[in-house]
């Protein structure tokens, strides 16, 4: 369940996320909406504890800017449902960007949880069709990950195929036919 509050300045939309671990968090693209960011769920923990009530907050920019927060629970947990916006204007699919972002407050730290270029209007387009379901230690390091091409910089460890990444350098070696 959750609570939408659309701004009018800036345009912006806040979704208040009230977590129910159970909830269905899937929507479908229509040809007058995108999902700018998929559902996502999952625990954060600092050294292997879990965080109750941290703040998460979400951007993805790509029209505008659209921005949601969610609280983790007491075991950690947190759910972001996807955020879909109506499609202003045409786009050509090799045109569609979006910037995507999670951060945090955290010992007196802002921590960037997840930095995304989402290529494809589609939901789940950043996992390969499957439901984004994460793990993060705030005492890690960035991973990455690409995925169809797709960038991702994130403290969360995620069970998705991957394009080839050569993670001990960071660097992506995709290879092209």
């Amino acid at each position: 369940m959750y609570l939408l509050i659309r701004h009018q300045q800036p345009k912006a939309y806040f979704l208040y996320t009230v977590i129910d671990k159970g909830a269905p968090m899937m929507n479908s693209t229509t040809e007058d909406s995108v999902c700018l960011f998929s559902a996502m769920c999952g625990i954060i923990t600092v050294n292997q504890q879990p965080q109750a009530h941290l703040t998460l907050t979400r951007t993805a920019q790509w029209q505008g800017i659209e921005i949601d927060t969610t609280v983790t629970d007491a075991d950690g947990y947190f759910e972001f449902p996807s955020m879909f916006v109506k499609n202003r204007k045409k786009f050509q699919t090799s045109t569609f960007l979006v910037t995507q972002n999670i951060f945090t407050d955290f010992g007196n730290k802002n921590i960037r949880l997840w930095l995304g270029s989402k290529l494809f209007p589609q939901e789940f387009s950043e996992s390969r069709g499957e439901i984004i379901s994460v793990r993060g230690e705030l005492t890690e390091r960035e991973k990455s990950y690409s995925i169809n091409s797709q960038v991702f910089l994130t403290l969360f460890d995620w069970a998705v195929v991957t394009d080839s990444i050569s993670a001990s350098l960071n660097t992506f070696n995709l290879t092209i036919n």
